[in-house]
């Protein structure tokens, strides 16, 4: 019987608190996106259409930031009705829409070729050595060589681990797909528009492999993390009134 992979999300999901991978991957405990997760499907979808069109003009260096602006509203008016039927808001998404295409301008104004552009958009990988699979956001390509970029709809948080973990992932998964050293990967927090650097250091790459080794444990023994809650974090996790049941019981 084939293990089970693990999904890059798992990684970070499991720098948070293993238990949310275990309610997910074991249990099967799915709950409903939260705000912040349908937005931020959202706006990577949005994403996913205007570097699209951007990557197929023939011009892009001749563009005005507001022809940017333009474009970014498309592709959010393009997205719309797949948000509405994929995550029902239940809300005016006006101001937040305007706030997405006021950065994606800003994003790429200063651009001035198609080389600063991502080489791959939405890269699905696998790797039966690593036992690891994920979707990275975008791959960019430069004379040095490849690296990764995620998109976290938020501002960077205090704790930036699971998400520097997550980013390491990917390039590991890259390196093995596209055959070259992955030195660095860039998390993009969009809200604060702030730009973090991570580099694919051995500690890192330590950390991620351990995690999946746990995980891969975890997934085959249908084994329970044994961690003490509640914590502080367990009152703002979507799961955490699964876990917080099993002290009421």
């Amino acid at each position: 019987m084939m293990a089970k992979m693990v999904f890059v999300s798992d990684v970070a999901s499991f720098a948070i608190c293993p238990r949310i991978v275990y309610n997910r991957r074991v249990l099967g405990i799915y709950c409903d996106s939260t705000l912040w997760q349908a937005l931020g499907s959202f706006e990577h979808e949005v994403r996913r259409r205007f570097y699209s069109i951007l990557r197929r003009l023939p011009n892009l260096e001749e563009l005005t930031q507001n022809a940017l602006f333009q474009i970014a509203r498309r592709s959010i008016e393009e997205t719309h009705p797949y948000a509405l039927l994929n995550y029902a808001y239940p809300y005016s998404l006006e101001n937040f829409k305007d706030n997405i295409a006021d950065r994606l301008a800003r994003e790429v104004e200063k651009l001035n070729s198609k080389d600063n552009l991502p080489y791959l958009l939405e890269y699905s990988l696998s790797s039966t050595n690593l036992g690891l699979t994920g979707r990275i956001d975008c791959v960019y390509k430069t004379p040095e060589g490849f690296y990764p970029l995620d998109f976290k709809v938020c501002k960077k948080p205090l704790e930036s681990l699971p998400h520097e973990l997550q980013i390491v992932a990917y390039a590991m998964l890259m390196e093995e797909k596209l055959n070259c050293s992955v030195k660095f990967g860039v998390i993009l927090y969009t809200l604060d528009e702030h730009f973090l650097i991570v580099k694919t250091s051995d500690k890192h790459r330590g950390n991620v492999t351990e995690t999946i080794c746990l995980i891969k444990h975890m997934l085959e023994k249908n084994k329970k993390p044994d961690i003490e809650i509640p914590r502080p974090e367990c009152f703002s996790c979507h799961y955490g009134m699964f876990c917080i049941q099993e002290i009421l019981k």
